[in-house]
């Protein structure tokens, strides 16, 4: 069993670090789709991620040491149809008349190792009937073809990065995986009895897309800051272009140019821009907000600028405040002069 705790560890360490990686996709598209993202399906598709990463992993891992390696039993595939079936026949002692010899070939390699190529697949074939809602035979290509993938990346090689095949491509394989794909298509169609409704769950979602929730504001937000401070920095680093060393003549100049081009791009994204198109900033054009008054009624280029001045004022001036303070060069540093600062401090607090 341990060759299946590496693979399976290795997809937990690492499944963090790919949800934070779709989380703000996923989040744009079912708000634009569908105004809301319903639990269950964020609890689908992190499900169904981290379950193709473990799928994955279970196939490649472990990866030989050196790109050279030539594992000798990988180089020839294996083209006949049922060969473990051959070989289990052919190995075995087991008889169907005698009931004690069938635990030894339950656990012969031969079938346990197509067990598990089943058991592979089985909640892919559930996925995609409960969440995807394909019909069987679209679970049956898809399910083929994930398969093949899984043989054809071992046949090169993980594609051209190790020089040799170091797992062996088997047709056996293809078969009891795409087996097991429909079998979790059989068996999902039971469970969906008993598990909530992914369609009533989006239809619920859209009812409560009409509001803006706070999730999706601060997504909104975030996304217009993080635009906002790409275009800064690409106007800073023109001027850079553009003026070469003479920018460099003095600190005050490059810090002033810089917050003139941090002031240019936030003024361009939540004011410029959402006064033009009547209310929408770009990312909530991406995520379809606008900007009302209180009655529903279209905000005015002044209301929009007021409220974003408002929102930097809250938020974000404290934060370049304090970037400001600590980067003057003369707060006192020594010790006789913060002695100083604290007795001035005691002198003028208020009693």
């Amino acid at each position: 069993m341990s060759k299946f705790v590496m693979p399976i560890t290795t997809a937990v360490l690492l499944f963090p670090l790919i949800a934070a990686l779709i989380t703000a996709p996923f989040l744009i598209y079912k708000y634009r789709k569908v105004g809301s993202v319903p639990w269950l399906h964020a609890a689908a598709v992190y499900s169904f991620v981290f379950y193709l990463m473990c799928a994955y992993f279970l196939v490649l891992l472990p990866l030989p040491a050196d790109r050279t390696a030539v594992v000798a039993y990988a180089q020839t595939p294996q083209l006949i149809p049922f060969q473990f079936v051959r070989s289990f026949l052919a190995e075995t002692t087991a008889r169907l008349d005698d009931p004690s010899t069938w635990l030894a070939a339950i656990c012969d390699p031969y079938m346990y190792e197509a067990f598990f190529n089943v058991l592979l697949l089985v909640p892919l074939g559930a996925y995609l009937r409960y969440y995807f809602h394909r019909p069987w035979w679209q679970t049956l290509l898809i399910g083929f073809c994930v398969t093949l993938s899984f043989e054809t990346t071992q046949l090169t090689g993980i594609w051209g990065i190790y020089e040799h095949p170091y797992r062996l491509f088997d047709v056996d394989d293809l078969m009891t995986n795409t087996l097991g794909c429909m079998v979790g298509f059989c068996l999902a169609g039971p469970v969906m009895r008993v598990l909530p409704d992914v369609r009533v769950a989006a239809r619920q979602a859209a009812e409560r897309g009409t509001t803006a929730s706070a999730t999706r504001r601060a997504l909104t937000f975030g996304l217009d800051l993080a635009l906002s401070q790409a275009l800064a920095g690409c106007g800073y680093f023109a001027v850079h272009a553009v003026n070469g060393s003479r920018l460099l003549a003095g600190f005050g100049i490059e810090h002033a140019t810089f917050w003139t081009c941090e002031c240019a791009a936030i003024a361009a994204v939540f004011a410029l821009f959402p006064v033009i198109t009547r209310g929408q900033t770009p990312a909530q054009k991406l995520l379809r907000l606008r900007i009302v008054r209180p009655d529903a009624a279209p905000a005015s280029g002044g209301q929009i600028v007021c409220r974003y001045a408002t929102l930097f004022a809250i938020v974000l001036l404290p934060a370049w405040a304090f970037g400001l303070v600590a980067g003057v060069d003369d707060i006192p540093t020594t010790p006789a002069e913060l002695r100083a600062l604290a007795s001035l401090c005691v002198h003028d607090r208020r009693p």
